[in-house]
């Protein structure tokens, strides 16, 4: 249910955001596409009063999507930490899987962004210098706190001193290859990110677009840990 609300009020708020492009394209198509475009442009003509309604709804979407963002990483990430699996049942997975898919989410879309100004040069004039500093203080913001609840998962496994969740950490951080793998994730999402501290990284698209990569390499290890490390050792 929450992924589905998710995915039905994402696609909306997409949709909405297209209208007066869609309005603008059916001027320069002709045969199906015209009639595509006309259809989904719900009449736009770009009148004032257009204008403000399209700006109402795409402030209310964007206000009900930012609850489901939490709810639905919060959901996912009990699906796992209700099982009795060593290494899934963790209380900290809520905030730790919102904030990893706020770090991936980030990195992903800087990457496709970057993407789109080497194709197209004139995207370069809407996504400037000014927003690849302010994503990349917020990516360095989210890694932080991502960095903190790494480093709780680690230490409330320690203070439980139970076999179970010991064992899963000297799998997990002192046995290979999962050794390699755990402090190469710590690399990418931890300390690569803190190059982030410099302006001139951050406003850099060739350097932040590196570095995206590696967040999403280290977020995509987060997940391979948890997951198939666990059901390898189970009990």
């Amino acid at each position: 249910f929450a992924i589905g609300t998710y995915f039905t009020s994402s696609a909306i708020f997409l949709y909405f955001g297209m209208i007066p492009d869609f309005a603008s394209l059916k001027h320069h198509t002709t045969g199906w596409r015209k009639k595509l475009y006309t259809f989904l442009s719900l009449g736009w003509r770009g009148t004032d009063a257009q204008w403000k309604a399209q700006g109402r709804a795409t402030m209310f979407f964007s206000t009900f999507i930012m609850p489901l963002v939490v709810s639905v990483h919060s959901i996912v990430s009990w699906d796992f930490a209700l099982s009795l699996v060593p290494g899934y049942s963790q209380t900290v997975f809520a905030p730790y899987f919102v904030t990893g898919a706020l770090l991936s989410g980030f990195a992903g879309v800087m990457v496709m962004v970057t993407v789109l100004r080497w194709v197209f040069p004139f995207v370069k004039k809407y996504i400037t210098e000014y927003h690849y500093d302010k994503v990349g203080s917020f990516i360095l913001l989210l890694s932080l706190v991502w960095s903190y609840l790494t480093g709780m998962e680690v230490f409330t496994g320690l203070y439980a001193d139970t076999s179970l969740e010991i064992e899963h950490l000297k799998h997990k951080t002192l046995t290979p290859p999962y050794l390699q793998l755990f402090f190469f994730m710590i690399f990418c999402n931890t300390a690569l990110p803190l190059t982030l501290l410099f302006r001139k990284v951050r406003r850099c698209a060739v350097t932040m677009f590196i570095l995206c990569i590696f967040v999403l390499a280290g977020m995509w290890l987060e997940r391979y840990l948890i997951i198939p490390n666990a059901l390898s050792r189970k009990f």
